[in-house]
């Protein structure tokens, strides 16, 4: 319920080029008796505050919206990375069971007992080559072979 002033008592002493004036003390008089008969906070509550409930509502409505969207693509986006995760995790455990497999196959192959004995029978024989070398730069192979004869 809207109030004109002339309702609540109060009457213009003059005008001017701005509107109609008034006296404060009968402004704060007329207020007053408002504020005592509880009338002055209601009608400023439903004059103005229910534009600003709308407005606010509407507001929280969209923030709601928004907020609704962004969580819809952070879970999709969620989603995507732990396919991907899942995808990339799945092709290193597969290659990691390829080497495995790949090196028992080239131990199994290379046999690396055997291949110890090679390594200790080359070491050996170049040994020997190179003391034949030294005698028959020296002159002493030569001799050797003919006292073997």
């Amino acid at each position: 319920m809207k109030y004109t002033l002339a309702e609540v008592g109060i009457i213009p002493i003059g005008h001017d080029k701005h509107g109609p004036k008034y006296l404060q003390s009968d402004v704060d008089k007329a207020v007053f008796g408002m504020i005592k008969a509880q009338t002055y906070f209601t009608w400023r509550f439903k004059e103005t505050m229910k534009d600003d409930y709308d407005a606010a509502t509407e507001l929280l409505k969209q923030s709601e919206k928004a907020f609704s969207e962004s969580l819809s693509k952070f879970q999709g986006s969620t989603a995507e990375v732990g396919a991907g995760v899942k995808k990339a995790s799945g092709q290193i455990r597969d290659a990691a069971h390829r080497l495995n497999d790949s090196l028992a196959k080239v131990e199994k192959a290379a046999n690396f007992d055997r291949l110890e004995r090679y390594v200790d029978l080359l070491e050996r024989a170049n040994a020997a080559m190179q003391a034949l070398a030294e005698l028959e730069s020296t002159g002493r192979l030569s001799k050797i072979t003919q006292a073997i004869k």
